[in-house]
């Protein structure tokens, strides 16, 4: 074999083992492979929800179906979908404290409270590498 062939196919060799090392090295260290994309994320219905439209001196106004979504990992979407009703109890047990009502007469919701409600009873539901947004898509006084 000519030095040059041989020499080329020891550079080849010796970059394909150092690779393969590098890839098993990251399993081992992160559990993961260090080359995979970051996971695709969807939003998720989180199903009608009413609390109770509280004004900004505590008075009770009436109650507010809404429906909101919260953005999660696609591969964690069973675990989020089974612990829907925790979610929905640690937003029923926080919103008589949250003042939802607007200052004007009371009976539109300050959306912005809503939401940052929603997204903090998410995230001390599933944690804050599962939820990364939330949002409002409806809500009715009933």
């Amino acid at each position: 074999m000519p030095p040059f062939a041989r020499r080329l196919l020891v550079l080849l060799c010796g970059t394909a083992v150092g690779s393969l090392s590098a890839l098993e090295v990251s399993h081992l260290v992160a559990g993961d492979n260090i080359f995979a994309a970051t996971p695709r994320r969807e939003f998720m219905p989180i199903g009608t929800l009413t609390a109770p439209l509280v004004a900004t001196d505590g008075h009770l106004l009436g109650y507010l179906s809404f429906d909101a979504q919260i953005e999660v990992p696609v591969r964690r979407e069973h675990e989020v979908r089974s612990g829907l009703p925790v979610l929905a109890d640690a937003v029923n047990r926080t919103s008589f404290a949250a003042p939802i009502a607007g200052a004007a007469d009371g009976y539109v919701p300050q959306l912005q409270v809503l939401r940052e409600l929603v997204h903090a009873a998410a995230l001390r539901t599933y944690g804050s590498d599962v939820v990364s947004r939330t949002v409002i898509t409806r809500a009715s006084l009933s």
